[in-house]
């Protein structure tokens, strides 16, 4: 969330990477009670940075997916 709040490009592409296989994921507050955002609302923001917008589109779709499944608020800013 620091990089896609500062801009900052370098790294973005590994980190996008590494969690392309989490992108279904559920929140990882269930069952916690701290509650952050599905991954793959992260995967959309970060393929905004990219300027892939097209993906990050369709990650912004599936976090709302996801957040409605677990009854999350998270996911649905953008997209």
């Amino acid at each position: 969330m620091a990089s896609v709040t500062l801009g900052e490009t370098r790294g973005a592409e590994e980190l996008y990477a590494s969690l392309l296989p989490y992108r279904d994921a559920p929140p990882p507050s269930s069952g916690f009670t701290v509650a952050t955002r599905p991954v793959a609302h992260t995967l959309g923001e970060l393929a905004l940075l990219l300027g892939r917008k097209g993906d990050a589109a369709a990650h912004f779709a599936r976090a709302t997916a996801i957040a409605d499944q677990w009854h999350s608020p998270w996911g649905r800013s953008r997209g």
